[in-house]
């Protein structure tokens, strides 16, 4: 099968034991770490325009709207070779942390911190419910 009708994906996993989480990923599929309306850390993308702005050459702004913003530098399938993964050591989870893994269909129409936000509602959302 040629090379440019070869399926591909992204792809993001976490592991949470106790008040630890590891997470890995590949492509432009993210994990998010919110704690009370914030971003504490977030995987970076393997991207070409992920790769600009760690060079200094776009600025987040330029980032969001850029032409190649879709153009997965690495991904699982199409090339037959194994891809770079992104694999992460122990991140200290506390009460009220919310892990989020998506696509760029959720991340892409949002700035960090509006998705940050996510993790007050989840918060109020899991009080409402247990209450």
């Amino acid at each position: 099968m040629p090379q440019e009708i070869r399926p591909r994906a992204t792809c993001a996993v976490c592991l949470v034991q106790g008040s630890s989480a590891y997470w890995a990923h590949v492509g432009d599929s993210r994990v998010y770490q919110l704690r009370a309306g914030a971003v504490v850390a977030r995987t970076r993308d393997h991207s070409h325009v992920e790769l600009l702005l760690r060079a200094g050459r776009i600025t987040e702004r330029q980032a969001h709207d850029h032409p190649m913003r879709n153009y997965v530098e690495c991904c699982i399938g199409g090339d037959p070779v194994l891809p770079e993964m992104t694999l992460t050591g122990r991140n200290v989870l506390q009460p009220g942390d919310v892990l989020m893994l998506c696509s760029d269909g959720l991340w892409a129409g949002a700035t960090d911190d509006e998705l940050a936000k996510l993790s007050i509602a989840s918060d109020r959302g899991l009080r409402d419910a247990l209450a």
